[in-house]
């Protein structure tokens, strides 16, 4: 599913849906990822010029990088304060 504020902020994208095209584990795709100034260094873009994913393959690795900070950069690209 995608989730938005004035546009198509962030989606999360398990693996075994088809046309995942990440392989396994869980893609948490960030619309605008491109923009990001301050947390851009944690996304792999991976031939994409706009959307930047990071892909989680284990229940541990949801605290690294913080995900808070990327949702809060997410919505500062997107024009919230």
């Amino acid at each position: 599913p995608y989730y938005c504020l004035r546009r198509r902020v962030c989606y999360i994208w398990p693996a075994s849906v088809p046309r995942g095209g990440h392989g396994s584990g869980v893609a948490l795709g960030f619309c605008q990822g491109w923009l990001f100034e301050r947390h851009r260094r944690w996304l792999r873009f991976d031939g994409r010029r706009h959307v930047g994913v990071l892909l989680f393959q284990r229940p541990e690795e949801l605290s690294q990088p913080p995900i808070e900070a990327l949702l809060r950069e997410a919505a500062r690209v997107d024009g919230l304060p």
